[in-house]
């Protein structure tokens, strides 16, 4: 449902997944991370962002819990993409370099362009046109390198 766009449905379908891994206990608590992150996605893109960072944040004490980098770069990711729509461009920039970095080490190729797209739209939000154009340039050599079309698209 996400990904049709149906956000109604897709944060009621988040909000089971979450409801059936709590149902599990404590010590499977942790299987929320996931969907709890999927969730605070779909509220960014619904404009509910208070209720977006409570739910990353929730995510990001799972993921941490769970020792799972991967979600934890995505949980920074999305937690960067509030803060730059709630126009706290330095705490947005820094969340997602933060994120780049777990993602270069866990080798995410297509999340390391995803994050040095949302870098350079950044840096050009704050008129840096120089710098934003060399991370979009790094993002797509990377998507074209790696043969990722749809990161390719986002770069270009």
């Amino acid at each position: 449902y996400s990904e049709v766009g149906d956000l109604s449905q897709a944060t009621a379908y988040y909000r089971r997944a979450i409801a059936t891994a709590e149902r599990l206990g404590p010590a499977r608590a942790v299987l929320a991370a996931g969907p709890l992150s999927n969730l605070g996605n779909a509220l960014i893109a619904r404009g509910e962002l208070a209720e977006a960072r409570r739910t990353l944040a929730r995510a990001q004490v799972l993921a941490e819990q769970a020792r799972d980098g991967a979600l934890y770069a995505t949980i920074l990711y999305n937690l960067g993409n509030i803060s730059r729509d709630e126009g706290r461009i330095d705490e947005a920039f820094a969340l997602h370099q933060q994120s780049l970095a777990m993602r270069e080490q866990g080798g995410d190729v297509d999340g390391q362009s995803q994050n040095l797209v949302e870098l350079g739209k950044i840096e050009r939000t704050r008129g840096r046109m120089t710098e934003a154009g060399a991370l979009l340039e790094r993002a797509l050599a990377l998507a074209t390198g790696a043969g990722l079309p749809a990161a390719v698209a986002r770069a270009q």
